[in-house]
């Protein structure tokens, strides 16, 4: 829901003034804006460039597929608006965009049509893979070529042993939304495991919904439903993974607060 001033952003002509040249962005200032992502689309074998934006101002929020930490990114889609969190940065203009740090992009659930641009590369060089690429060798098969670098074996922590602690693991999720990545899913098993390992009397439940003021003043705030939704789907996953549903304990807060945007599992003994 958004309280405050009617607006609209349309990807457009405005990009032409992004096609060539470079910005720096030194103060650190604070950025948030809901608006249209917009996808260069690089050569092969280059990843696309996402950038998004915001009044007469196009920034570079990140390249598909960096989904790993320390990167993180989950692409855009185009035909919805994006709220984008960051800091402006450093440097010259990245695909055409001005960089930003510890950037946060947000798909929001409408349908928005105008939200369709797809640029050419326009010879822009790729943007940083913050995700290592594997060293691809000419020539072989990465699953049968024994000699590629493999991951070091999984092996599970060992029990925890007594006096067992009162443990809280958070959960943060994008804006408006109750979807769980693939990292956030390994907090909830280790909290289902946790509780199973020292058998748990109770696990505590706490979610909150997000409040965000935009860098124009506008309000943002979260549907007043989606601390439900996520409570809901962490009941499914952590019943699922082993945890009696007569031993979770649910609280929901309704009231939108800044930084509201995660849950988190308090395991006693």
């Amino acid at each position: 829901m958004i309280v405050g001033k009617a607006w609209y952003l349309r990807t457009g002509a405005l990009l032409l003034l992004f096609a060539a040249g470079a910005a720096s962005y030194a103060d650190g200032k604070r950025v948030a804006f809901v608006g249209c992502p917009v996808m260069r689309d690089m050569e092969m074998p280059a990843r696309p460039c996402w950038l998004a934006q915001d009044g007469d101002k196009l920034y570079f929020v990140g390249m598909q597929g960096d989904t790993f930490p320390p990167a993180a990114f989950y692409a855009p889609q185009l035909k919805h608006r994006v709220l984008v969190e960051g800091e402006e940065g450093e440097g010259e203009n990245i695909c055409g965009g001005a960089p930003l740090n510890h950037v946060k992009v947000s798909v929001l659930p409408e349908l928005d049509l105008s939200c369709d641009t797809v640029l050419p590369s326009g010879g822009f060089a790729p943007g940083p893979e913050i995700r290592p690429s594997p060293p691809f060798r000419k020539g072989r098969g990465l699953a049968t070529d024994p000699s590629y670098p493999r991951a070091p074996s999984y092996a599970p922590p060992p029990p925890p042993q007594p006096p067992f602690q009162v443990r809280t693991f958070r959960l943060d999720f994008s804006f408006d939304d109750d979807f769980v990545h693939l990292p956030e899913s390994f907090i909830i098993i280790g909290a289902a495991a946790y509780f199973k390992d020292i058998k748990a009397s109770k696990l505590t439940l706490d979610v909150y919904r997000d409040r965000v003021e935009l860098t124009d003043g506008t309000i943002l705030q979260e549907d007043a439903l989606v601390a439900q939704r996520r409570a809901d789907r962490m009941l499914n996953l952590l019943t699922t993974w082993g945890v009696p549903a007569s031993k979770i304990e649910t609280h929901l807060n309704a009231q939108a607060e800044p930084g509201g945007r995660y849950l988190t599992f308090t395991v006693a003994p």
